[in-house]
């Protein structure tokens, strides 16, 4: 059998050259498909860090003339909607005056559809579409935009029409192509969404590179949108303390400054509101010559506008006083003025009582406000009187007019208290408060004490009850003492001091 001669070697050159060549083709081919992947990662990269410097850059233009949210959620908006390229957008935040988990759109720039269910809507102009949707409340999971809020990861739609979580009406008052949901994240919070609809090019449709973008500037919105938020807080905060301030400055102008001479009396007050929210009064007024009104109340609102109620019923009273000697209708004729100058909510507990010193008796009347309490001579036990009223500004008329007037004679009584509920209301550490009955177990033991004194006792055991618990409501003491010795020394008469 005749052997085969071997392929020459110039053959094997040929196809190993062949086959070297198709591998180089096949490594370069690979090599630019990866090189065009890194160039078109690191343009993504560059579009997003150059979109970042934008808005940032933007954003400190804007922060040095105006820095309130409303005006930041515009123009984060705006920004992203132009850099995304698409064709209206919304910023939807958590509402913080939800008792439930809800958000709600803050600004909503072009048409940008409703994304909850509605009926008997007619677009006629975008201002109310834009009504529209701000008005819907979405709660956690609800819709897309709670489907994002609750899982707290962007979601792309490439074709809302055939997205089951947008409701119908949506696309009847905008014809939906194309949406990018992200959620507005800090670490792990949920502070709210953002969304875009529709590209602004006829046709197209959002891409993974929109959303990588979107996701990274609302990594940016979010801290920006945070930090605002803040802001706010805090400039709030401030303007609380200060008008605080302004409250307590102007309470303690309207306090007496010091007690009147009372021939065979003696009388101490003492009033510190809890945290510079004044809302209690105390007053001395000199009715004529041998009458005397005593007055303590409690506003319901507190800060500027109870100080300044406070300053209006402190006025009309001043103005009825001199004009009548009857407690009752004194109160009747204030709270006439009161329910008609003030609003619903507001109200005032007081009680009205009028020393003749001549007759040594008290009448007195009570708008709701805490019990009067007398210390008998020769008994030890306190007495509460708690005369029918009810509060100031509640109601006019009849219903208020039933007020129950009584008299207590000093000539056999050795001490009357008035209070306001700050005092039996001070709470311990365990939140218990300090209460009536502890309150009338002081009195019982300390009845014998002049009024500066029994204040003095009365506000060292409501500390040693508290153990310096700072007071969460004002305390106001009125003490009227009938003295046997007919020298009454005037002192000085100081908010937070007895006098």
């Amino acid at each position: 059998m005749p052997i085969l001669p071997l392929a020459p070697p110039q053959f094997w050159s040929v196809t190993t050259l062949l086959v070297v060549i198709v591998a180089a083709w096949i490594i370069i081919s690979l090599l630019r498909a990866r090189i065009r992947r890194l160039e078109s990662a690191i343009a993504i990269d560059t579009q997003e860090r150059e979109s970042v410097l934008l808005f940032l850059h933007r954003m400190g233009e804007m922060a040095t003339n105006q820095s309130d949210l409303e005006a930041t959620l515009e123009f984060i908006t705006e920004f992203i909607i132009d850099e995304t390229g698409a064709s209206a957008g919304a910023i939807y935040l958590h509402d913080p005056q939800s008792e439930v988990p809800e958000l709600r759109a803050r600004v909503v720039q072009g048409l940008f559809p409703p994304l909850r269910p509605t009926t008997g809507y007619v677009l006629t102009k975008r201002k109310y579409l834009h009504d529209k949707v701000k008005a819907e409340r979405i709660g956690l999971g609800e819709g897309v935009v709670g489907h994002v809020a609750k899982e707290g990861e962007g979601l792309l739609i490439l074709d809302a029409r055939a997205e089951r979580r947008l409701p119908t009406e949506a696309h009847e008052l905008v014809p939906l192509e194309s949406m990018m949901l992200m959620p507005l994240k800090i670490r792990e919070e949920v502070i709210g969404v953002f969304a875009v609809v529709n590209k602004r090019t006829h046709g197209q449709v959002f891409t993974d590179k929109d959303m990588s973008l979107l996701r990274t500037l609302a990594d940016q919105a979010a801290v920006t949108v945070k930090t605002v938020q803040i802001f706010e807080e805090l400039t709030q905060q401030q303007r609380v303390e200060s008008e605080l301030r302004i409250a307590s400055d102007f309470q303690r102008l309207m306090l007496p400054t010091q007690m009147p001479s009372v021939e065979g009396f003696e009388i101490a007050a003492y009033c510190k509101p809890a945290l510079e929210m004044g809302g209690d009064y105390y007053d001395i007024i000199r009715i004529d010559e041998s009458h005397l009104g005593l007055v303590i109340a409690d506003v319901s609102g507190k800060g500027v506008p109870g100080a300044l109620i406070m300053s209006m019923v402190r006025s009309a009273l001043r103005a009825e006083a001199p004009r009548r000697l009857s407690p009752a209708d004194v109160l009747r004729t204030i709270n006439q003025r009161v329910y008609e100058d003030t609003r619903s909510n507001v109200f005032i507990t007081m009680t009205y009582a009028i020393l003749d010193e001549r007759a040594q008796t008290l009448h007195f009347a009570r708008a709701g406000h805490e019990p009067v309490i007398a210390c008998p001579t020769g008994d030890p036990n306190p007495v509460l009187y708690t005369p029918d009223g009810i509060a100031l500004g509640l109601t006019d008329g009849e219903i208020f007019d039933v007020m129950e007037e009584l008299v207590i004679d000093l000539g056999e009584t050795d001490l009357v208290v008035l209070y306001t509920d700050g005092v039996v209301e001070a709470m311990d550490e365990e939140g218990r408060e300090y209460g009536q009955e502890r309150f009338l177990d002081l009195l019982h033991r300390q009845c014998d004490r002049g009024p500066e004194g029994l204040i003095q006792d009365l506000l060292s055991d409501i500390g040693d009850f508290t153990h310096g618990i700072p007071q969460h409501d004002d305390i106001t003491l009125l003490a009227l003492r009938r003295r046997r010795e007919a020298h009454v020394i005037e002192a000085p008469l100081r908010q937070g001091q007895t006098g």
